[in-house]
């Protein structure tokens, strides 16, 4: 199964929170989540979320995840601007 890169989804997501003129605070209370999970992800080393995260993370920003099955055992993800 394939990774979900999180550097990807955090530069998607700086980019709307500057776009749109918004703190990261906001953003992380649209995402349901806390301002501190939302920066510890920004400045961690070790960089692995939940599926669920990363769908609320991309949703916000105006991205759809979506999940492209090619076999029982592999699992490829893309992104899909809205």
């Amino acid at each position: 199964m394939n990774e979900i890169n999180l550097d990807i989804i955090l530069n998607i997501v700086d980019d709307y929170i500057e776009k749109h003129n918004i703190t990261l605070t906001e953003y992380a209370d649209r995402c349901d989540i806390s301002k501190a999970w939302l920066s510890r992800l920004n400045n961690e080393n070790n960089k692995k979320i939940s599926l669920d995260l990363a769908e609320k993370l991309l949703y916000n920003a105006g991205y759809k995840l979506k999940i492209v099955e090619n076999n029982l055992k592999v699992k490829k993800r893309k992104l899909i601007k809205k």
